[in-house]
């Protein structure tokens, strides 16, 4: 997220809308190299909706958004998480300030230990961007930052993307896309974030989306450190 604080410094005029889905504060190492999307938005004047389904996240983005009611834009909160279903869903509480949908990433990137009791786990409501959207609503920037749940979100927004009511979609790049890349990050399999055949990388991967993407007319650009 480094270089998007700059380019919505650049591109973002007046009440833009922006959404932030996954928006849990980052913490204070990851604050010396970037800003929240939410929170750039709302010094440039604009309207956020900021959703975080976890109980702990939900908090802490409430405490956090309430720092900053005398900046220009405004923010509402809800404790919600996307994909491409509406719903209800269980959530693993494991990790830090991070928290899945689903058991995938049990074994993976969380201990499987951290999956097994009650007390790991937390019901949360589900949605996604198109039913949220509506048939004729819009965003200027939809930025999606959800464990690994990403590819599932942008498919829960695929009519408004096919109807080009999105501007700007920013998304996670990470582990957590599919097993393929979890191994390849927890091994150090290769520094080009896959293993084994790249011709038979389980998708999601980078370039299905980017297909994917590229095929509802955006254009795709990598951000982040050369690895």
């Amino acid at each position: 997220l480094g270089a998007i604080t700059p380019f919505l410094e650049r591109t973002l005029k007046g009440a833009s809308r922006c959404w932030d889905i996954g928006a849990a504060p980052m913490g204070e190492e990851a604050h010396a190299l970037a800003e929240d999307v939410w929170k750039t938005c709302i010094k440039l004047g604009g309207e956020v909706r900021a959703f975080e389904p976890s109980a702990k996240g939900y908090s802490k983005l409430l405490e956090a958004g309430s720092e900053l009611s005398e900046l220009p834009g405004t923010m509402t909160v809800h404790k919600l998480a996307f994909s491409n279903f509406s719903g209800e869903a269980s959530l693993t509480r494991a990790g830090h300030n991070t928290a899945s949908l689903g058991r995938k990433g049990c074994g993976l990137w969380l201990d499987a230990k951290e999956c097994e009791g009650p007390a790991d786990w937390e019901e949360v409501e589900v949605t996604s961007v198109d039913k949220e959207l509506g048939a004729s609503g819009s965003l200027e920037v939809l930025k999606v930052d959800v464990e690994g749940e990403e590819w599932s979100v942008l498919l829960g927004a695929q009519k408004a993307l096919d109807e080009g009511r999105i501007g700007l979609v920013i998304i996670e790049y990470g582990d957590k896309w599919s097993e393929d890349t979890a191994l390849a990050s927890k091994q150090f399999w290769s520094v080009f974030h896959h293993h084994g055949d790249p011709g038979k990388l389980f998708e999601p991967n980078l370039k299905s989306v980017v297909t994917w993407m590229q095929a509802r007319n955006y254009s795709a650009y990598f951000v982040g450190s050369v690895t």
